[in-house]
C-alpha cells in the first residue's frame, strides 16, 4: 500500500515536486498537494526555483496560493486559508485547461479539491452559526467553473468538477433544484471516453445519490451499476459505500445480493438484514435496523434501507400464503377456498413477531399493511373489510 511521503522542509518538497514534473507523474505529484503531510513552514521565497511545463504559469500560481493557505492554516486564519485554497484550485483549473498532460494534473486537482472542501468546513466549524456558509462558497465557485470549462475536450475535469459538487451539495442537504441545475451544467455525461476509472466512478456514485435522493431511482440505478462494475475491487471503502446504496435500490425491483456477497465485503450488518428481509422476520430485522441507524443516517442511505420493510412484509405474507395452501391441500374439498383467506391469518403472523417487541397488533394494522402492498404492486388482490377476508389471485405475488 502506497503511503504520501511527509515534507519537514520546503526544499525537500520542491525537490518532489520538481522531480515529479520532469517525470510527467501525476500520482507523485499529487502526494505534494497532501497538505496534511506537509510538516513545513511554507517558504515561497524559493518557489522561482521551481521550473513549469510550458504556459504553466497559472499552476507556480496555484502552488504559491497553497503555500499562502497553509500559512494561514498554521496561524488559524480560516477564512483567509478558505478563499486562497480556492484560488489556488482555480488556477490549476487554469492549466488543466490549457496543457495536454491532463493525466498529469487531474490527480492534483482530485487533491486539492478534496483539501480545498476539508478547510470550507473546518471553517464552518470554527466561525458559523449558519452550517456551512463557506462549503456553500465553495460549492458555487466549482459551479461557475464548470460552466465555463470547455466540453467535451475536457470532460475528465467536468466529472471531477461534478463529484464535488454533488459530494458537498448533498452533504449540505441543498435542495433538489440547485442539485439538478449542477447536473445540467455538466453537460452529456454518458460517455465517459478518457476520464480515469477513479474520477468517473466518483461522479457516478455521487449523481446516483443525487438521483435517489430526488425519487429518481431508474438513473440512480443505472450510475450506482456502472460504478460498481467499474470500482477497483481491492478500493473495499468505496465498494462499500456503493453496495449500501445499491442494495436497496436493486430491492425495490425484487432482488437481492447473492448469499454471501456482502459478508464478503465487510459488511455483516446489511448481509443479516436482507437475509430477515428473505425470512420475513420483523424481530431481525428492526434489530438490525437499529444497529445499522449510525452509519445509514451518515451515509444518507437510512430511509432507503428502510424501505425494505415492504419487501419483508412481502415475504412474510407469502409465508402465510404457502401456509394456506398447505392447510387448503389437507383439508375436505370444497371446505377451505385457496383465494380467499381470513384476515385473522395475516394478523396472527404479524403478531407473532411484534408482540415479542411489545408492541401491539390487530386486524386494523393488518389491513393498512396489505393495502400497503397492493398500492405498491407488491401483491394482488383485494380487501373484504364487512367478511374480514383477503381475496387473491392464483398468483397473488408478482
Amino acid at each position: 500500500m502506497n503511503v504520501s511521503p511527509e515534507y519537514s522542509e520546503t526544499t525537500m518538497w520542491l525537490q518532489a515536486c520538481q522531480q515529479a514534473l520532469i517525470n510527467r507523474d501525476g500520482k507523485a505529484l499529487s502526494q505534494c498537494f497532501d497538505v496534511a503531510k506537509c510538516r513545513f513552514a511554507p517558504d515561497d521565497a524559493l518557489l522561482p526555483h521551481l521550473s513549469v511545463p510550458e504556459g504553466g504559469e497559472s499552476f507556480a500560481q496555484c502552488v504559491r496560493l497553497l503555500f499562502v493557505a497553509m500559512r494561514d492554516m498554521q496561524q488559524s486564519r480560516l477564512e483567509q486559508a478558505v478563499d486562497n485554497m480556492l484560488q489556488s484550485v482555480m488556477k490549476c483549473f487554469e492549466f488543466y485547461e490549457t496543457t495536454p498532460y491532463d493525466r498529469m494534473v487531474l490527480p492534483v486537482l482530485v487533491r486539492l479539491t478534496v483539501s480545498a472542501l476539508r478547510v470550507a468546513k473546518q471553517a464552518d466549524l470554527q466561525y458559523t452559526s449558519a452550517l456551512y456558509e463557506y462549503v456553500s462558497v465553495y460549492i458555487n465557485r466549482l459551479r461557475e467553473k464548470l460552466g465555463r470549462l470547455p466540453f467535451p475536450s475536457k470532460r475528465a475535469g467536468h466529472q471531477l468538477l461534478l463529484a464535488q459538487i454533488m459530494k458537498s451539495t448533498l452533504m449540505t442537504s441543498t435542495s433538489a433544484s440547485q442539485i439538478v441545475r449542477a447536473e445540467d451544467q455538466a453537460g452529456r455525461l454518458s460517455s465517459r471516453e478518457g476520464v480515469p476509472k477513479g474520477i468517473a466512478v466518483q461522479c457516478a456514485y455521487f449523481l446516483a445519490k443525487s438521483f435517489a435522493w430526488q425519487g429518481m431511482h431508474t438513473d440512480a440505478l443505472n450510475h450506482l451499476l456502472y460504478a460498481w462494475r467499474t470500482c477497483h475491487k481491492d478500493h473495499r471503502k468505496n465498494l462499500q459505500s456503493i453496495l449500501m446504496l445499491l442494495v436497496p435500490l436493486q430491492a425495490r425491483q425484487g432482488l437481492l445480493p447473492a448469499r454471501g456477497l456482502l459478508d464478503r465485503y465487510g459488511l455483516p450488518l446489511l448481509e443479516q438484514l436482507v437475509c430477515a428481509v428473505r425470512k420475513g422476520n420483523i424481530r431481525s430485522f428492526d434489530a438490525l435496523c437499529d444497529e445499522l441507524d449510525a452509519s445509514c443516517l451518515g451515509s444518507g442511505t437510512y430511509l432507503l434501507i428502510n424501505n425494505l420493510r415492504r419487501l419483508m412484509h412481502k415475504t412474510l405474507c407469502q409465508r402465510v400464503y404457502m401456509y394456506h395452501l398447505g392447510e387448503v391441500a389437507k383439508a375436505p374439498p370444497n371446505t377451505l377456498s385457496a383465494k380467499i383467506l381470513p384476515i385473522g391469518l395475516f394478523t396472527a403472523a404479524f403478531k407473532w413477531q411484534v408482540e415479542a417487541q411489545g408492541e401491539e397488533w390487530g386486524d386494523a394494522e393488518t389491513c393498512s399493511t396489505l393495502q400497503s402492498l397492493m398500492s405498491d404492486s407488491l401483491m394482488r388482490g383485494y380487501i373484504s373489510y364487512e367478511r374480514d377476508k383477503v381475496v387473491i389471485p392464483s398468483q397473488p405475488f408478482p
